[in-house]
């Protein structure tokens, strides 16, 4: 091999050569590892709702639904939680104009489950993009109005459930657009059993009556 390479009459400094090289080549791969720009969702909130006024001394948030925060239950990576969502509407929604009573609303199921579908298998699947997942979703709360002895003098609890599908190898982006769909359209069910169980369940505790 010897006499391959042709002899060059130049010389240079292998720091200078070396250091510009290296600092590029640091950029190029930084470059190449920032994290994609967060995903951006409408915000979900209630606040362009008018508000229900209670003849109530406080208004309580509480949950008797706790999270696996684990398979199959993914509702902790959505990007706007069932769990957060009903306690935003309560906030947005729920006043307490003053009296001697409570008002509590209660979070009792606020999941998303991931159920496993069956797909073509062999040859024939490997051409077929087929619906892998079901998110099964749930959203209930109790919504009751309890005296200064903790007695229960009205309540009302409203359920909403929401089933999406997921084809095979769906991206995580398009994954949360699902999660965020079903969210809001629990959301949307929910407050629509709230407003039209108003007046027959909490007649007597809503303001102007």
């Amino acid at each position: 091999m010897r006499g391959f390479w042709p002899k060059a009459n130049f010389r240079f400094s292998g720091y200078r050569f070396i250091v510009p090289v290296f600092t590029a080549f640091l950029a190029l791969a930084l470059s190449g590892c920032e994290s994609a720009p967060p995903r951006a969702f409408p915000d979900l909130t209630f606040a362009h709702l008018s508000p229900i006024n209670f003849k109530v001394g406080r208004i309580d948030i509480s949950t008797r639904y706790i999270p696996p925060l684990k398979e199959p239950n993914v509702e902790h990576l959505a990007p706007v939680t069932p769990y957060g969502a009903i306690r935003r509407w309560g906030e947005h929604r729920l006043r307490a104009i003053g009296g001697d009573h409570v008002a509590n609303l209660i979070i009792l199921d606020a999941s998303i489950r991931a159920v496993p579908l069956k797909t073509t298998s062999g040859i024939k699947g490997l051409f077929l993009r087929e619906q892998s997942l079901r998110y099964e979703a749930r959203a209930s709360f109790l919504l009751e109005i309890r005296d200064s002895r903790g007695r229960q003098r009205a309540f009302l609890t409203v359920r909403s459930k929401y089933d999406g599908t997921a084809v095979e190898g769906t991206s995580i982006a398009d994954r949360e657009k699902i999660w965020f769909k079903i969210v809001d359209e629990m959301m949307k069910e929910l407050n629509a059993q709230i407003q039209a169980g108003l007046p027959q369940h909490f007649g007597a505790y809503l303001a102007g009556n």
